[in-house]
């Protein structure tokens, strides 16, 4: 990203940026009230610069309705002469006087367009809603997905039903080209030396392998120079546990958030004991997805992966506690020692499935 913001053709700076008038004080507002205030004069003397652009902040708040025509009528005629940038709540005076419109919200463009198409054709929900109740309720940029309402939390960008499960010879991303299964045949268990070449040519640099594995891959993995990150399936009559679950995310997502790419071993021995794609739906879900939508990315019909019935609910309370705990803004190591490794809060029982 640059760095460096221009203006006329030159770096923005003291000698050389749009003329600003900022919004009145609230003291200010009520002098305004009661004897139309200095706007007038600010704006006067802003003017008398010759800027080519001219922004300002909310210039009507608290000046009477007759006055503020007067002034939005002579803004309408300056402009004209030189760019004007004005920010306003009231939707009524964007609708008269102004050429062009951008809705802000949650930190970002909303929506822009001329004045009359975006007022009469309002291309979005948000914006509809706006027009229609003067309200715009949109979570901020800085807003971790667990703290907001399911239906305002979505599936993270580049993530769906196109990208999940993609199948890349022995891979099947999960996050593209970030988290990937890695399915293993008898032969390539024996003879480990192609898959790691071609675990290398997807840049795969970091390897989640069960206790199961052979001795002769993880040798040749971590001759290699691939990281191994061990875990332990579940017995098929176990209960799955959370903390440990979590805990394992979140080794994984800091090797993403690193820039390295993850695969994780499914051996042929294992016989797909739906092991790895509970551990995927669980880094979807720790990801900030929601249980839900992490379930039915994973159950497309066109996939080799699938969440089983009896998984279900581990998910729904892995993500419970995902959001119990979000509230606190604790990094997931700090959530998992509140949870305990027997997955017990407070000496109370814990969620697991």
């Amino acid at each position: 990203m640059c760095d460096v913001a221009s203006y006329a053709g030159k770096p923005l700076g003291r000698d050389n940026h749009p003329v600003v008038i900022e919004q009145a004080s609230r003291g200010e507002q009520a002098r305004r009230a009661i004897d139309g205030g200095s706007i007038g004069a600010q704006i006067t003397d802003a003017l008398a610069q010759n800027p080519a652009v001219l922004c300002l902040d909310e210039p009507t708040a608290g000046v009477p309705d007759n006055e503020a025509l007067l002034l939005l009528n002579w803004l309408k005629l300056e402009s004209k002469k030189r760019a004007i940038v004005m920010v306003t709540h009231n939707s009524e005076q964007a609708r008269s006087f102004a050429d062009w419109v951008l809705l802000l919200g949650g930190g970002s463009i909303v929506e822009q367009g001329p004045a009359g198409e975006f007022f009469d054709n309002p291309a979005t929900s948000a914006t509809k809603h706006f027009i229609k109740t003067g309200s715009l309720a949109l979570p901020g940029l800085d807003a971790h997905p667990r703290q907001l309402s399911p239906e305002n939390r979505g599936i993270t960008e580049g993530i769906n039903t196109k990208t999940v499960g993609v199948v890349d010879g022995v891979l099947s991303w999960i996050i593209h080209r970030s988290f990937a299964i890695a399915r293993l045949a008898a032969d390539i268990e024996a003879a480990p030396g192609a898959l790691i070449s071609f675990l290398k040519s997807r840049s795969v640099s970091v390897v989640v392998a069960s206790q199961n594995t052979k001795r002769m891959m993880l040798d040749a993995l971590a001759v290699e120079g691939i990281e191994i990150i061990p875990f332990t399936y579940s017995a098929p009559a176990a209960p799955r546990i959370i903390p440990e679950s979590l805990a394992l995310a979140e080794q994984i997502a800091e090797r993403i958030d690193a820039g390295r790419v993850v695969a994780v071993l499914e051996n042929h021995s294992e016989k797909r004991s739906e092991n790895v794609e509970v551990l995927a739906a669980v880094q979807l879900i720790h990801l900030g997805i929601t249980a839900k939508d992490a379930i039915d990315l994973l159950n497309v019909k066109s996939m080799d992966v699938g969440i089983h019935l009896h998984d279900e609910q581990f998910l729904w309370d892995l993500e419970l506690v995902l959001n119990l705990s979000a509230d606190k803004n604790l990094p997931t190591s700090e959530r998992v020692n509140m949870w305990g490794t027997q997955g017990q809060m407070n000496g109370d029982e814990g969620l697991t499935s």
